[in-house]
């Protein structure tokens, strides 16, 4: 590979694919190499993902001699959301943005890498997609690329790399387009509509499809996810005609039912993005994605929402160079979205600029940047030692002249020393007053973000009806709960606290126990709760779907114990 390539590589949660491309001075792509290879991870044990990541960059990739390398973290790992902007100059613009989104993204700022795009909104506002990882979901990344013995030049995010790709091989329409971009682990939905973007991504996937056949044919994931590409497809229902396969039949079903959840996500989407974001109905439906490829799943979603359904062809507008597998780039081209989009990156200015760059990284180009200066005060402190002893080795008594000038000099600056001690003292108390304000700040939305991330992680077809804080199964202010033996410093009694969270619920007549206990476990996944995923059923204290509470479905009761407690007063 030469200094001037291109590498390309869209990390997934199933499957590493990879390009390799050169550009042209006006940013045409021609493409030399391609690749993919899955992970072979189970999507509930991501511990072995490192070692995964690492193992499918080399088989793909082979031996690099050189060359910029781009790569992509998967949608369902970032937090993405669009914010509008009121009409500010440009100076203002970064704080504001900064201000949102302290506000909407579910974590301390402090722990993750953020991110904006600015786009065109109606009526000539501004709007801003703001995009968050957290820090040590970035890191582990990047270092799986370098361990395959890459170094990253920057890091994007798949949906974003998939609106460049678009924009690259369409040209943009005054109508509305949906682009659905079905993976693994989630569908990311892209509205663009002239210069405007809209982004959902929907936790319903290709995984939900293969769960779905675990449970149903009680059969491990790996099973079932070979029987989903080898014999699944979508059932179109009424006169259409089944697989004659007993088991093929009941798969093409089990595939319908999941597709119906995620057509009605996709609904859903298309309401909010006419009614809140002022946009317009999609009139042409592009797929793209690994789980895209299912039989008959474009004819599914043309007939749901009565418009065009066309793969999308990231390739369309890219040279194909002469060595290159066609018939290998025929099966697997339509889901190399991301990865042409990640290389126009490295060809020239693109629609999105979305990069996000891991501290370690920062950290360490800091460092670079005063290497420099550390070495000139190096030198500049041994010259100092240097001169005066090799006069003190020359002349002894210029030794006895210079030690009197530096004992004035201590004594001299002895009152400015004891100044400063002075300002040290006053600037620690006001750093103590800064963190007691900051802590008043993060307490202000706190909840806001709590209740933000409880409501990412609510599924189709799960209800909670009642969200009950308490402290130790009381009260937050009961005399019995936690908080009411200890005491602040100064002697003050302890606020009020929150250690436990309890939710009663719904879940709906066709939602097994297993649902519930996936719910559990993306509760746990949040970081919020002292919980681990193998323990979610736990925190189930009541939850049978034989006892039906309502006509709409059985009830359930979780009692979930916070990881750090939440206090009720500054």
């Amino acid at each position: 590979m030469s200094s001037s390539s291109i590498l390309a590589l869209d990390i997934g949660s199933h499957t590493v694919k990879f390009g390799e491309f050169s550009a042209t001075k006006e940013g045409a792509l021609t493409l030399h190499r391609f690749g993919s290879a899955p992970l072979g991870l189970d999507p509930n044990k991501d511990e072995n993902r490192h070692a995964a990541v690492t193992a499918a960059l080399r088989q793909v990739v082979g031996p690099v001699k050189g060359g910029r390398t781009f790569f992509s973290v998967a949608g369902h790992a970032v937090f993405m959301r669009g914010v509008k902007l009121p009409p500010v100059d440009a100076m203002q613009l970064d704080q504001m943005i900064a201000f949102e989104a302290q506000q909407i993204v579910p974590f301390p700022l402090s722990e993750v890498v953020w991110d904006f795009l600015t786009i065109a909104g109606t009526g000539g506002e501004k709007e801003a997609i703001i995009v968050a990882i957290k820090t040590d979901l970035l890191e582990s990344e990047n270092a799986s690329v370098r361990a395959a013995g890459l170094e990253p030049a920057l890091i994007d995010v798949g949906p974003l790399a998939l609106y460049n790709a678009y924009r690259y091989n369409y040209t943009p329409a005054d109508h509305c387009v949906l682009l659905v971009d079905i993976g693994a682990r989630s569908t990311n939905l892209l509205f663009i509509e002239g210069n405007r973007l809209y982004t959902r991504i929907l936790p319903l996937a290709g995984n939900t499809i293969t769960q779905t056949i675990c449970n149903e044919f009680q059969e491990p994931f790996t099973i079932a996810e070979t029987l989903k590409i080898e014999k699944g497809g979508v059932h179109l229902g009424g006169a259409y005609a089944q697989p004659e396969d007993r088991d093929g039949a009941r798969l093409w079903k089990l595939g319908r039912n999941v597709l119906g959840r995620i057509q009605t996500e996709i609904n859903r989407s298309i309401i909010f993005y006419r009614n809140q974001q002022g946009g317009s109905a999609p009139q042409q439906i592009y797929l793209t994605g690994g789980t895209s490829r299912l039989p008959y799943l474009d004819h599914f979603l043309a007939e749901k929402f009565a418009v065009p359904v066309e793969f999308f062809n990231p390739l369309r507008n890219v040279t194909v160079g002469a060595g290159v597998d066609r018939n290998g780039l025929s099966l697997t081209g339509h889901a190399f979205g991301e990865v042409v989009g990640l290389a126009l990156r490295g060809a020239g200015p693109t629609p999105s600029a979305i990069s996000l760059k891991p501290k370690s990284v920062s950290e360490a180009e800091k460092n670079r940047s005063q290497g420099p200066i550390v070495g000139a005060a190096l030198f500049a402190l041994v010259l100092a030692f240097a001169v005066p002893a090799l006069a003190m080795y020359l002349k002894l008594g210029a030794i006895t002249e210079t030690s009197s000038a530096i004992a004035a000099n201590v004594d001299r600056l002895k009152p400015v020393a004891d100044e400063a001690a002075k300002f040290e003292k006053e600037s620690d108390d006001l750093m103590r007053r800064f963190k007691a304000g900051d802590r008043v700040l993060a307490q202000r939305d706190q909840w806001l973000r709590f209740l933000n991330t409880l409501n990412a992680k609510i599924p189709v077809g799960i209800w909670i009806t009642q969200f009950t804080p308490t402290n130790g199964g009381q009260a937050p202010d009961a005399e019995g709960g936690d908080a009411a033996p200890a005491a602040r410093r100064g002697g003050r009694p302890a606020a009020p606290k929150i250690t436990q969270i309890e939710i009663n619920g719904i879940c709906e007549k066709d939602q097994g126990l297993n649902a519930l206990t996936d719910f559990v476990k993306a509760l746990a996944d949040t970081g919020l709760f002292d919980l681990k995923p193998e323990q979610a059923s736990n925190a189930i204290v009541k939850g049978d779907p034989s006892e039906s509470a309502t006509q709409l479905g059985w009830s359930y009761v979780l009692s979930l114990k916070l990881k750090n407690p939440i206090e009720l007063a500054p």
